[in-house]
């Protein structure tokens, strides 16, 4: 469609230029800019718009300056929740890595009694390997139990 319509035109006016058309109103545009800006019946009106912009960015540096503590206490707080989640997020994957380790520990022990009890030695009874691995993998859940109580409090 565009070039159709600069096919149109180039057959009704062909000796039509438009860059030197849109050179000429933007010369023309910038010079009514430039004349009023150095207008001295406006300077005064300028002036005093420019005196109540300074007087406002001003207030907002002095707004900032006053917030400066709030927003040093709230970035400190920020990083240190972030750090102790960070901690207690390595701790958990620490401690659920042990615990899927003894439990298929624990699955191989109950799984293959004969190939336990030729790989213990012989002054350990099954059982306590057994219930060894059983108290281990206990305690491991309630440490990551622990640490959930501890992200909770955290956040």
């Amino acid at each position: 469609m565009l070039v159709t319509l600069g096919a149109l035109r180039h057959q009704l006016a062909p000796d039509y230029d438009l860059p030197a058309l849109a050179r000429r109103f933007f010369g023309r545009l910038l010079q009514q800019q430039g004349a009023a800006w150095f207008d001295p019946r406006l300077a005064l009106g300028r002036a005093y718009e420019g005196s109540y912009r300074l007087g406002r960015a001003l207030e907002f540096v002095e707004l900032l300056e006053a917030q400066a503590p709030l927003i040093s206490a709230a970035g400190d707080t920020f990083f240190g929740v972030r750090h102790s989640l960070q901690t207690v997020r390595r701790q958990v994957i620490g401690l659920g890595g042990a615990a899927l380790v003894v439990g298929a520990v624990l699955y191989v022990v109950l799984a293959n009694p004969d190939g336990t009890r030729a790989v213990v030695p012989s002054q350990v009874p099954y059982t306590w390997v057994q219930y060894g691995l059983l108290f281990l993998l206990v305690l491991l859940i309630l440490a990551i139990a622990r640490q959930g109580r501890r992200l909770s409090r955290a956040v």
